[in-house]
């Protein structure tokens, strides 16, 4: 009985040790993690323009809500992320390849699938991919990456974040308003390498509680 105890001892404190050593921060090599990170930034911000920001021009015929793309638009998008995409299956995959699982769901619900209370932006008509005319488009203001200011700023056994400065321009008419922050960008390790789990972009801080209004609302998950 005395010998069973002390097995059980010994299993409880080895087990208190791995515990302890999966709870604390985790190894990481910081120069793949910033080149990871660097990569994936580059093709986020074209990503989110597609899907919050300018998007895929349309062609306006007639009054119908939502109008082929066109072409020479998607075109542009497809050489500047370096994809070979031409269906909105496609574009969805391009976003597996730089977005977490969890968070590309996310704007799968509320842009690209659609549901009862939102018109998806994209659907895939035949050959063409379809673009909501009426979208809200909210990433409207310009934002420039000082790429040289990347780095880690949070580690633990989930997650590594990620922080980097960031020129914010909102221009409205003739008038343009610059000021520079600094974001912070979480990033998880999946199967296939890392991705992203939050957003990369930025909005001009006009005042604070619009600011914050608009990151919470593009930040609801």
């Amino acid at each position: 009985m005395k010998t069973l105890s002390k097995l059980i001892a010994v299993i409880l404190f080895i087990s208190a040790i791995v515990t302890s050593l999966i709870s604390c921060d985790r190894d990481y090599d910081e120069k793949e993690v910033l080149t990871a990170a660097e990569s994936l930034i580059k093709k986020s911000d074209i990503l989110e323009d597609i899907i919050f920001g300018k998007g895929f021009d349309k062609h306006i015929d007639g009054t119908s809500a939502y109008q082929p793309a066109v072409e020479e638009d998607v075109k542009r998008y497809r050489e500047a992320l370096g994809e070979s995409f031409k269906t909105v299956d496609e574009l969805k995959a391009v976003l597996s390849k730089v977005y977490t699982v969890g968070y590309k769901n996310d704007i799968l619900s509320g842009v690209l699938s659609g549901d009862m209370n939102f018109y998806t932006r994209y659907y895939q008509d035949g050959d063409n991919i379809m673009v909501y005319t009426n979208f809200d488009v909210k990433k409207k203001d310009e934002i420039e990456y000082h790429y040289e200011t990347l780095k880690v700023s949070d580690v633990n056994d989930q997650k590594i974040t990620v922080s980097i400065e960031v020129t914010v321009t909102r221009t409205e008419g003739k008038d343009q308003k610059s000021q520079r922050k600094e974001i912070f960008i979480d990033m998880l390790e999946e199967i296939d390498g890392w991705k992203l789990d939050t957003p990369t972009y930025a909005v001009y801080n006009e005042n604070e509680q619009s600011y914050k209004d608009l990151e919470n609302e593009l930040n609801k998950r």
